[in-house]
């Protein structure tokens, strides 16, 4: 437990920085807190102190602001503060929890700040190999980490991102308020950080994708493509809205996001841009399978023959630039000439093409596929009962703090008596 007259004086500074008025808070107390959670276990006290006080239920802004500043302090502040907010999340669902009651729209906006925030220190807790302000050493992540697993926790905290600006959004836009008014600061100044995040999370989950696509069979990879594009676009919707608010304005929102969508490319896949609708088509790479050798040519003078029995027919109009099959490429009738394109209707010999059969590469190829795709199935099934385990884990812990709650208050009360 912390010394009385630091308690005393921490708990001046927050009812100061948290005080229940539509409008922002000093930034020297907000500072203050902050390099207040830059000496290290020193933060457990400000959980405390928030335990034997009422700010947090006394008022909405109150609340609202708590969010944001301790949005603040797990970006800049000490690591430890991650694992101290980790332990103590309940504090933030009870706070959720309690406003989104509220009969004021600012009650759901405190319940998607806290979701945002425990789904954030748990992402923290399970990959402490991302920092607060979601910066990473992407090598080391991908030494230890499950990048499958990593790949959706991360557009599970995207996700929990764009909900809460688009709430934020909503709400300003319901009240008609200014992005550079006390009331208008004080909702929209939250999505600073929620920028930074966003930012980082995306860079993360595009070289995750990238990864993912070098490794596994395209096909094992269609949901976390689908999640993505989801996500992107969102974003780029996200970015743009922020970026026509005069608080942003000083910020170019918008170029932190490429214009289009990447295309992951697949070692069995590649991607054919079309000018026309502007999207990629994949195909599938069969190295097994060349096509036959093909010439160019246009004919000045072309006579139908008696066509053979067996042999497909295709007709094409005038104007028209034929790819035949070269047949001899010592014949002189192979020549490059001019279509008379009002003359002539040409009608083309296509031979069917006999069926090979299937070679050794290519049956090990097959088998080599399969191989990574039962080993793919093998790694999720794994990620899906480590999941399960660390949910039970959770649970377990969530219950152990509250019997530790239980016996404190017990403690309590034996002692009023």
């Amino acid at each position: 437990m912390p010394h009385r007259k630091e308690a005393f004086d921490l708990k001046g500074v927050l009812w100061s920085t948290l005080a229940p008025t539509e409008s922002p808070p000093r930034q020297v107390n907000v500072q203050a807190l902050i390099n207040f959670a830059k000496i290290g276990d020193s933060f457990q006290s400000l959980w405390n102190v928030l335990k034997d006080e009422t700010i947090l239920y006394s008022h909405e802004f109150s609340a609202w602001k708590f969010c944001h500043v301790l949005n603040q302090i797990l970006i800049e502040g000490h690591h430890d503060v991650l694992g101290s907010c980790y332990n103590n999340r309940r504090v933030l669902k009870n706070v959720g929890t309690y406003w989104k009651r509220s009969t004021l729209d600012i009650g759901l906006l405190i319940l998607e700040y806290c979701k945002f925030l425990v789904r954030k220190v748990k992402l923290h807790e399970k990959y402490p190999q991302i920092a607060g302000d979601c910066t990473y050493d992407f090598k080391k992540l991908e030494a230890e980490c499950d990048l499958y697993t990593l790949c959706e926790d991360t557009f599970h905290l995207l996700d929990s991102i764009l909900i809460l600006q688009e709430a934020i959004i909503v709400d300003v836009r319901k009240h008609k308020l200014s992005s550079t008014t006390p009331a208008g600061v004080v909702r929209v100044a939250p999505i600073v950080e929620l920028l930074s995040d966003s930012k980082q999370l995306y860079t993360l989950s595009t070289k995750i994708m990238n990864k993912l696509h070098k490794t596994l069979p395209h096909e094992s990879l269609g949901q976390l493509r689908k999640q993505f594009s989801d996500i992107f676009n969102r974003l780029h919707k996200f970015y743009g809205v922020v970026g026509r608010m005069a608080y942003f304005v000083q910020w170019d929102v918008a170029s932190t996001l490429p214009t289009k969508e990447p295309a992951f490319v697949s070692a069995d896949r590649a991607f054919i841009y079309t000018e026309d609708t502007g999207t990629f088509a994949s195909i599938e790479l069969r190295p097994s399978l060349q096509p036959p050798p093909y010439t160019s040519i246009k004919v000045e003078d072309f006579s139908p023959s008696p066509l053979p029995e067996g042999e497909n027919l295709i007709h094409f109009g005038n104007d028209i630039e034929v790819s035949l099959e070269k047949e001899n490429s010592e014949k002189e009738d192979s020549r490059v000439a001019v279509v008379q394109p009002q003359t002539y209707d040409i009608t083309v010999v296509m031979k069917k093409e006999e069926k090979k059969p299937e070679g050794v590469d290519t049956l090990i190829r097959r088998k080599d596929k399969k191989i990574k795709e039962l080993e793919f199935q093998n790694e999720r099934l794994f990620s899906f009962y480590n999941k399960e385990i660390d949910k039970m884990r959770s649970v377990l812990t969530d219950v152990q703090c509250e019997l530790v709650d239980v016996k404190t208050e017990l403690k309590a009360c034996h002692e009023e008596l």
